[in-house]
């Protein structure tokens, strides 16, 4: 037996680098014609580079070789493990075995890994027939008319380069839509790499193979949501990443490279994803998906998007609305309803079994009523799960016709130490009817993992509500200090996109001691929202929990507030005296440029655009506009609508706080054209 194959069921197994040699030089491999048997992993499924004929790739450790049949109709999945014998031949210059014979020896979605695109770009020829992927930029795109081919080089600048080719074939040639691709721009692109000598001019190329549209992804794409629809995330804080599902798919954000790229669509996935929770296990490295009424638990992994599930339950149904979290590598779950009652009882998944188990409570303990609850945290230092409010019905079942519907605004503990239950504190419902909901109304759902913020160093909770009549911002924080149990009033963070960034899910990252949040431009006149992500030092979160200050009692902080409002009403008395109408004439007249940089209603970015302007004393155009204050935003369309948005509510605000006067920036025409506007301080309201 000869180097390069090994006995198997009375054949030799070839290694299919053997099958691709050419150790004579003359430009045909040595082993043509020849009948062959390879063991690997298909790369590719059935019915995806044809829908007609079998076509497959097949690699074991040395290389990746393609599998052609006109004959059989085998379902083959990618990950399945494949026994193949065949003829050896030739197409279109690309090796391929001609099947005789193929044996599934194991199904599965264990995709090999993928072969890292910057090293093949050096030396195409190690990786022929192999899954590859990675970062390029484009440098040409297609010119021949319905040729869908790509020329692309290293991210680095180098000259090598590579091609991606779309067969028509392919069942998702109509999906590629290569026009809309320039030269310079990144891409991210999987597929299996071949080599192909021309029949034209006889050049030869290297070619990486897409298999679905989401094998090829766009850098610095700008999700967006549907109106109504859901949103889920969770943070990878090793990897610095933020995992974002939507109806679109799997989205990535890079904490380092502040860019969104398109993962993948899921699109073996069974079901739909809004009938899914979801979070990343820190632990395993995996994200994961199980049922909003529990039981189905589902694995995808990251690197290659395979799906796996791994439970061996029916669907529970029972605890729909629960509270998940992770404690080390397993997946809980608190509370929920279903079959007509409301539940208070967690639940964990026991991965030796992998099935569901019940945790056990001390029999002494108390329990908080059954119930839906609104969100909750886990303080991994303390080994203790936190929920804060929800809904039930006094009784805990809704079937009973004595109960009558409750909202909880209380929150409790639960030790795994001493598993125990204990109740922390109650919080006051506002008077205005905030706390009530916790995202926007715009969305249809978050993963409730991800629906408040935890500070675990300071201990502090942050629960999110929204103001069902806000006067000016409509997002808060109510801040709780869970040792001492105190808990703020309503903390509205700066943002800093013009008063219209609303989050949606929120984290911590402890690499950078800082808040991360997800959310939307909550935009008007429209049903898609981009979504954004925003991230503020947790001392500058901190600092903004002053209403009112832990260390004053209710009773003087108003007492305060009264002191405060009595000498601003003397000191105007005393300046409004000596000079009559004069001075009340000329205050509803001139504001000084100062307080108004200073005042609280203007966030960061309005108060830098209107600093600007000042400084530049002149009129400006809205693209010097735009540039100043989004230079990171390559959509025209979107960074129009910031701009006329932020004009709006800078007017807006300052005629509630000065009402009657007008407004503060003016809009004129520009005299070199007049199809556009150019924006200026309106300089009659300002003195310096």
């Amino acid at each position: 037996m000869g180097s390069g194959a090994i006995a198997s069921d009375s054949k030799k197994i070839s290694m299919i680098e053997d099958l691709l040699a050419d150790r004579d030089g003359d430009g045909r491999i040595d082993r043509l014609g020849e009948q062959v048997t390879v063991r690997g992993r298909a790369t590719v499924g059935d019915n995806v580079f044809d829908d007609e004929y079998l076509i497959l790739y097949v690699q074991d450790q040395t290389a990746g070789i393609m599998v052609f049949s006109d004959m059989l109709d085998v379902p083959v999945s990618k990950g399945d493990s494949l026994q193949v014998t065949g003829t050896l031949k030739l197409h279109a210059s690309k090796p391929e075995i001609v099947v005789e014979d193929l044996k599934i020896l194991k199904s599965g979605n264990r995709v090999p890994e993928a072969k890292p695109l910057s090293r093949v770009f050096k030396n195409p020829d190690d990786y022929r027939g192999l899954l590859v992927s990675g970062e390029a930029v484009i440098q040409r795109g297609s010119t021949p008319k319905d040729i869908k081919m790509l020329r692309i080089a290293p991210t680095t600048g180098s000259d090598d380069s590579l091609h991606i080719f779309v067969s028509r074939s392919n069942v998702d040639y109509e999906d590629f839509n290569f026009n809309t691709l320039g030269a310079g721009e990144r891409i991210h692109i999987r597929g299996i790499l071949i080599r192909y000598i021309s029949d034209y001019n006889g050049e030869m190329y290297y070619q990486v193979l897409p298999r679905r549209r989401d094998d090829l992804t766009i850098n610095n794409l700008q999700p967006m949501l549907e109106e109504g629809a859901f949103i889920y995330a969770d943070i990878d804080t090793t990897s610095g990443t933020i995992y974002m599902l939507l109806q679109s798919g799997l989205w990535g954000y890079n904490l380092s490279g502040k860019k969104w790229r398109f993962l993948d669509a899921l699109a073996d996935f069974e079901g739909a994803f809004s009938t899914y929770e979801f979070g990343f296990n820190a632990r395993t490295n995996l994200i994961q998906l199980w049922s909003r009424g529990m039981g189905k638990l589902f694995n995808i992994d990251p690197k290659t998007y395979e799906i796996e599930r791994v439970d061996q339950s029916s669907e529970h149904r029972n605890q729909f609305g629960h509270f998940p979290f992770y404690r080390d590598s397993t997946l809980y779950a608190f509370g929920g309803y279903g079959f007509w009652d409301y539940h208070n009882m967690m639940i964990h998944f026991n991965h030796p079994r992998n099935e569901w188990r019940l945790q056990a409570v001390d029999q002494n303990s108390p329990y908080p009523s059954r119930r839906i609850p609104r969100t909750g945290i886990f303080d991994q230092q303390q080994d203790r799960l936190y929920i804060f409010g929800g809904w039930g019905t006094d009784s805990g079942y809704s079937e009973d016709r004595n109960s009558r519907s409750q909202e909880f605004q209380d929150i409790w503990s639960f030790s795994f130490g001493s598993q125990k239950w204990k109740k922390i504190m109650t919080l006051e419902q506002r008077e205005n009817g905030s706390g009530s909901v916790i995202h926007p109304s715009k969305i249809g759902e978050i993963n409730k993992q991800s629906s408040s913020l935890y500070l675990p160093d300071e201990q502090m909770w942050f629960i999110p509500t929204f103001d069902p009549e806000p006067l000016d911002d409509a997002f808060y924080f109510r801040a709780v200090h869970l040792p001492s149990h105190h808990a703020t009033g309503l903390v509205s963070p700066d943002f800093d996109r013009s008063n219209k960034f609303m989050p949606t899910n929120y984290f911590y990252n402890p690499n950078e001691d800082e808040a991360v949040f997800v959310g939307i431009d909550n935009l008007t006149n429209t049903t898609t929202y981009p979504v954004h992500v925003h991230r503020m030092p947790a001392d500058s979160l901190m600092a903004n929990i002053s209403n009112p200050p832990f260390y004053l009692s209710t009773k003087l902080y108003y007492y305060l507030i009264g002191l405060v409002v009595i000498g601003g009403f003397l000191f105007w008395f005393y300046r409004k005296e000596p000079n009559g109408g004069k001075v009340e004439e000329q205050e509803s007249k001139n504001i000084s440029y100062h307080s108004l940089l200073q005042a609280s209603w203007y966030n960061s970015k309005e108060k830098k655009l209107l600093e600007y302007m000042h400084q530049q004393d002149r009129f400006l155009g809205s693209q010097e506009i735009e540039e100043l204050l989004w230079s990171d935003i390559e959509s025209y369309d979107y960074r129009r609508r910031l701009r006329n948005d932020i004009l709006k509510e800078i007017n807006r605000k300052f005629k509630k706080h000065y009402p009657g006067v007008g407004s503060i920036i003016l809009r004129k025409k520009d005299p070199d054209d007049n199809r556009r506007y150019l924006y200026g301080l309106n300089k009659q309201f300002i003195e310096e």
